[in-house]
């Protein structure tokens, strides 16, 4: 088994790690057997070599997974320092999902399908919200479909109040989040973060599900997708999938959602819930 920058097979006493299940820019992600939960979980383990950012980002995860348990949440398990040729490397033991992540997902244009998926997102972020936390990268690359329905992961940048300032999560000047996918308030410092604003991203989530596409282009530059935003510029699902045909006011339901100013969104996940619920 490849085990990267981490030569130690058995972390804790009880993680064996089994094979390598992902390796990104900031940590690598492995299969292990939990020989006292007598289980199979998933070691995610911040890279010695990144920066003391990545591994608070995974340090932050924890803590913002360790008191949520909720059927639409992946569920944080243990935390602790692996072993490494060089430094320690901050790891945690997750709960292992059999499942694809949404972007490998294709039903476009299938609208009860998509409506669904996106009631069960809204069902872990009213959780994720009520336990004063704002995810801030809702996206499909962060929601996994699987056999027990969907699951939202990676809370590495989630801010732990229920209103933060973006320049709290990260340094000044760096972007927090997935530009597409972000609302307007996170590129700019001065706006306060909320449940809004991951409402915003399931909104873009959503857009992207029935249509195939993003609403706002992705070769743009970063100045003209900020401005799009601000201008509530979404790309009309007509342009986006001429070939679909959608129910009347589905698509202003999800324009609700992409709103610039947080007060004319939808003000919590129940109320989008509700909203969307009709076109099923």
């Amino acid at each position: 088994m490849e085990n990267g920058p981490f030569p130690e097979r058995v972390l804790g006493g009880r993680y064996v790690l089994d094979c390598l299940l992902e390796k990104g820019g900031m940590s690598h992600i492995y299969r292990a057997w939990d020989s006292v939960g007598d289980t199979y979980v998933a070691i995610k383990i911040a890279d010695p070599g990144t920066s003391g950012r990545d591994v608070l980002r995974l340090q932050r995860e924890v803590v913002a997974l360790a008191g949520l348990r909720h059927p639409r949440v992946v569920q944080v398990l243990d935390a602790g320092f692996a072993r490494s040729t060089n430094t320690p490397g901050y790891y945690a033991a997750l709960e292992l999902l059999d499942g694809i992540p949404l972007d490998e997902f294709r039903a476009h244009g299938e609208v009860a399908c998509c409506i669904r998926i996106i009631l069960e997102l809204l069902e872990g972020l009213e959780a994720v919200h009520a336990a004063g936390l704002v995810h801030c990268d809702i996206k499909p690359d962060n929601i996994v479909l699987t056999c027990a329905g969907l699951k939202i992961i990676d809370f590495g940048i989630a801010t732990l109040t229920a209103r933060l300032r973006p320049e709290d999560i990260e340094p000044p000047g760096l972007c927090t989040g997935t530009p597409l996918f972000m609302a307007p308030e996170q590129h700019l410092a001065r706006r306060l973060l909320d449940a809004r604003t991951d409402l915003y991203a399931c909104g873009l989530t959503l857009y992207f599900l029935l249509t195939g596409t993003f609403a706002f282009p992705d070769k743009t530059s970063y100045q003209e997708l900020v401005g799009m935003k601000m201008e509530d510029r979404s790309a009309p699902f007509s342009a986006s999938a001429p070939k679909f045909r959608f129910p009347p006011g589905l698509e202003d339901a999800v324009s609700r959602a992409l709103r610039a100013d947080p007060d004319q969104r939808y003000q919590s996940a129940d109320e989008m819930r509700w909203a969307l619920r009709q076109f099923i």
